[in-house]
């Protein structure tokens, strides 16, 4: 039996266009908003490589019960090969500026760029955001730590939020904490879509992240 799409599966399959044959049949419906995640990565400035094509697939299907339907439980390059020529007239394979293949939308015509992704660089991390008006939302404070202190978090602006992982930079996790505490809390009465400028770090790269951001309308370049 098919695995169940989690409930925001389910919502956000209402934001996606493309349908290969049958609207109706749930596997399209799941591998369209696959092609949907790929090409808002590809807008985003962020292709997608093969490999990373296959990570993201993969955690798709591991969070809709769908593992079983692969013999080693996940996707591999011959998948790819027949998802990217089932979806041919949404996505295409591109040579991108970093000498890699990136998966685009089929319409792009002009080279396939990537924004740089950061350094591994260990620190304790702040992270925040100003709107073009001025507003500052709350920041979130990384600490290099297992375990967040409760005596680390007194003393900041009202509203700051706090989270420690083993080297005080941010990461996919930690990123999605902002989101959810920081970020989309304060930003509801905002007109939608509503765009999200970043630094290119990689940890805005996530399954999560772009699943989050098409749910609420975020536009992140």
């Amino acid at each position: 039996m098919r695995g169940k799409m989690t409930k925001l599966q389910s919502e956000l399959v209402a934001f996606v266009p493309y349908y290969h044959d049958a609207p109706g049949n749930k596997s399209n419906d799941q591998e369209a908003l696959i092609v949907k995640m790929l090409a808002t990565f590809d807008d985003w400035g962020f292709p997608r490589t093969r490999r990373e094509t296959i990570d993201l697939t993969t955690k798709f299907i591991r969070e809709a019960g769908l593992c079983s339907k692969f013999r080693t439980g996940y996707p591999g390059i011959e998948w790819l090969r027949l998802f990217l020529k089932r979806w041919s007239n949404e996505l295409k394979q591109r040579l991108s500026t970093f000498k890699k293949r990136v998966i685009v939308r089929n319409s792009k015509r002009h080279p396939a760029y990537r924004i740089h992704d950061g350094t591994a660089k260990q620190n304790t991390t702040v992270l925040f955001c100003i709107s073009a008006g001025g507003q500052v939302l709350p920041s979130l404070i990384i600490f290099k730590a297992k375990t967040l202190r409760s005596h680390w978090c007194t003393g900041s602006v009202k509203g700051t939020c706090y989270g420690a992982n083993k080297s005080g930079w941010i990461n996919e996790d930690t990123f999605i904490q902002w989101m959810k505490k920081c970020f989309i809390p304060n930003t509801p009465a905002l007109p939608r879509p509503l765009l999200l400028l970043l630094d290119g770090h990689s940890s805005h790269l996530s399954y999560q992240a772009c699943v989050m951001a098409l749910q609420h309308q975020i536009h992140m370049i």
